[in-house]
């Protein structure tokens, strides 16, 4: 379930509503048409995984939610106080309900956004991109380099709302109180301060760290010997993926992990066009991408309330 209502929107940053074009289009495709559908197809799954987050959420707390909003906008109308009255109670009955199932719950999603913005492009084609506007910005051209360093994100950003509920309910009980005894003002500021305590937490996870997972898999099921130049292809799709991923700023390439990770694909390339098994090095490339996708994709707070 995902709401969509105006108070949570104001959570949510605006900019999550991007979508990239390609930065920098080259004479022939930076992908071919196999690895554009591998990169695809690996984006969509882990969209859905993002999508499915709240498939599994607390009913009762996103009724309660509803509720609160529900009360926040009829106290925005003359004489509608005992309409929103029974909206807060009704609210509190359903955060009792989620607590006395589950008294340990803490901060609970009740909304989460997904935004792509995907960059298809080579490592010297950002190389020069940055080259340029180190230029631009010691010639004092800031916006120009601005504009040039804007579209380089490839990335899909998850934020999800969380709701505390260790003092949300309480907060609303004190708002409907004082709600009760004739101070409007009080109630609004409480319901106010109470929406303030929100979290959202934030996760940006690279997209060319994602697809050069997504090419060793793919190259892990083919015929080592049938399709020897399709897995080569494919792996060296991947090592450019991974110099995409340090260049933009989402891995660093003095870390012990991308070395590895370079160090595996190297090796494997030498073996595909070899005599020996591959099966190890695929499952310890697949092995080391998934922890680097993990590390750079962990999630962060950045904000609490409005």
């Amino acid at each position: 379930m995902n709401m969509k209502k105006p108070l949570i929107n104001t959570l949510l940053i605006a900019g999550l509503a991007f979508s990239a074009p390609l930065w920098a289009k080259t004479d022939k495709p930076v992908l071919s048409d196999s690895q554009q559908a591998a990169s695809d197809q690996a984006i969509a799954r882990q969209q859905g995984k993002q999508n499915a987050m709240l498939e599994a959420i607390n009913e009762n707390v996103v009724a309660g939610f509803a509720k609160v909003q529900e009360a926040a906008r009829l106290l925005t109308q003359e004489g509608k106080e005992k309409e929103a009255i029974a909206a807060l109670e009704a609210a509190t009955a359903k955060f009792d309900i989620a607590l006395t199932a589950k008294p340990d719950l803490s901060l609970v999603p009740i909304d989460s956004r997904v935004a792509i913005a995907e960059l298809i492009t080579t490592p010297d084609l950002i190389a020069d991109a940055a080259d340029t506007a180190v230029d631009l910005l010691k010639d004092g051209k800031l916006q120009a380099a601005r504009k040039l360093l804007l579209p380089l994100r490839d990335e899909m950003v998850t934020e999800t709302v969380l709701l505390p509920m260790e003092t949300y309910p309480e907060a609303i009980k004190l708002a409907t109180a004082e709600l009760i005894k004739g101070d409007k003002e009080k109630a609004l500021s409480i319901l106010d301060e109470a929406f303030n305590t929100f979290v959202v937490m934030r996760s940006v996870l690279p997209l060319s760290l994602l697809r050069a997972e997504a090419f060793i898999i793919e190259a892990a099921k083919l015929d080592k010997e049938k399709d020897k130049d399709k897995a080569i292809k494919l792996v060296e799709a991947a090592q450019q993926q991974l110099e995409v991923a340090v260049l933009l700023g989402y891995a660093d390439e003095k870390s012990r992990a991308y070395k590895d990770l370079q160090d595996l694909a190297k090796d494997l390339r030498k073996e595909i066009d070899g005599p020996n098994a591959v099966e190890k090095l695929y499952f310890r490339l697949k092995q080391g991408l998934r922890k680097l996708i993990g590390e750079e994709s962990r999630q962060k707070t950045v904000e609490s309330g409005k």
